[in-house]
Order: C-alpha cells, then structure tokens, then sequence
C-alpha cells in the first residue's frame, strides 16, 4: 500500500498524543491511589484523653489514632468544640465522625468494634462535705451539676433523663467551670473524669485541699465513630483491625501513663 508523505506526519503526531495522554492518566491514577486522605474528626477539650496545645497534640487519643491512620495514608484533622455542637457538626455532615464517643451519645454513628479506651465518671463534692456515693445515686436534695449531652454510663443517664433537678452546663472548659461552681457552693455534687481530675491536681490546675471524690461509677469504655457512608464503613474495617493489635494496645497504654505524668 501506498501512503503519500504528506500523510505520514500527522498519523505520528496523533499516535504521539496519544501515547502521552494515556501515560498522563496512568500518572494520575497512581497519584490518586496514593494520595493522602485527610480525615476530620470533632471532639471536646478533655485532656489528657484530647488536649490542643503544642506540647501535647491531640491527646493521648489523638496521638494514637493519628499513629493507625498514618499507617493507611490518612492525614487526621482533629477539631475542638463544645461537646454539643460537636454533636451537631456530625449530624449536619460538616465533619467524618468523633474522635471518642459512646454509641449513647451518637447512636446514629458507625462505631469502632473495639474500644480505644475506658474512662471512669467520678462524683466530686467540696473537701468538708461527708456525702457518699457507692451503689445509689439518690442525691436528695443536693444539686449535682453535669455536662449537657454527656454520655456518663448507667445508671447516672437515665437519672439525669428522670430529674429536673439538676444543673446542666454546656460550652467550653466544662470540667474547669463545674469544679467553680461546686467551690464556690453553688453547686452540692459534680461528676466527671477521674483521670481528666487527676491530671489538674498533677498540673496545679486544682487544689487538691479543695475537692474529693466521693465515689465512682464503673468503667465505660469509648469508640472511635464515623458517619454511615460506605466509605466510612471500609475504613472502619481497618481501623477495627489495627485497634486489636497487641503492639497498638500496648502503645496506647504507655502513652496512657506517659502523658498523665506530664
């Protein structure tokens, strides 16, 4: 067959471009396969679990989820809010999920199938007080003060839900403005973190001569959540997979120790 030089040309320009933009889309592809995936999660001040200044990052949460989701090429975004609207930003999709949550809080959301960690809610009155809190939670005429929204474990939730005598407070520095309010006396009884009330007395954040614990409710532990997406439900299969492992479980820990001693 006869193919006149005029033709010639333009049929290897055209093969030349097409060679280069199917090697442009397989660069494309690949950049995309391995590009990071920035994954935002919300969550309240609650140090040391989750904590936002340069010396302690995220949290000992932080910290450790941060570690798993490097491992899959996840960039973790973590943003403080007053626990409420932290709440509210998952369900108006403005945010993937919460940092730590139980499923009593957020009962919508997709949950790790392991913990990350346990927390114990204690009950705090002022150091002269001889109230006692073991098995009951009857408070009488004591006013107890809690955070509005929190998942505190049974059977103090649905105490909270029955009685209207009760001082809910919400916003910023929860745990700060709930241990004012029991010293300056306007309220008889506050519950929160033992460990969140730990680590200000070893911070000289609080007068330990001021407070005391007057009893404790058992541990309960606290998931990772994400909004129902399919996508989300696939990352939460690796997730759930690294949570199980021996050397993250034991990282945790230590981190556990190593932060509260700061």
């Amino acid at each position: 067959m006869y193919l006149r030089r005029g033709v010639i040309k333009p049929v290897k320009i055209i093969f030349t471009l097409l060679i280069l933009c199917l090697l442009n889309g397989y660069a494309v592809a690949e950049k995309s396969v391995h590009a990071s995936k920035e994954l935002t999660l919300a969550t309240t001040r609650w140090c040391p679990y989750t904590c936002f200044d340069e010396r302690k990052e995220f949290g000992i949460v932080g910290i450790y989820i941060e570690k798993i989701l490097s491992s899959h090429n996840i960039h973790l975004s973590v943003v403080s809010y007053p626990w409420s609207r932290a709440l509210r930003l998952v369900q108006s999709k403005e945010v993937d999920g919460l940092l730590t949550a139980t499923p009593a809080e957020a009962p919508d959301l997709l949950f790790s199938d392991s913990p990350i960690g346990s927390y114990q809610m204690c009950f705090y009155t002022v150091n002269s007080s001889s109230l006692r809190f073991d098995k009951s939670i009857d408070f009488g005429n004591n006013l107890l003060a809690v955070v509005q929204d929190y998942g505190y474990g049974e059977p103090l939730d649905s105490y909270i839900k029955k009685n209207k005598f009760i001082t809910s407070i919400s916003g910023s520095n929860v745990t700060d403005r709930l241990i004012s309010l029991l010293i300056k006396g306007r309220v008889d009884v506050i519950v929160t973190d033992k460990l969140v009330v730990d680590y200000k007395i070893a911070n000289h954040s609080i007068d330990a001569n001021t407070i005391k614990r007057a009893g404790c409710l058992l541990e309960n532990d606290f998931y990772l959540a994400l909004r129902s997406t399919r996508e989300n439900e696939n990352l939460l299969e690796k997730i759930n997979q690294e949570l199980i492992q021996p050397e993250n479980i034991n990282y945790f820990k230590q981190l556990k120790v190593d932060i509260s001693k700061e």
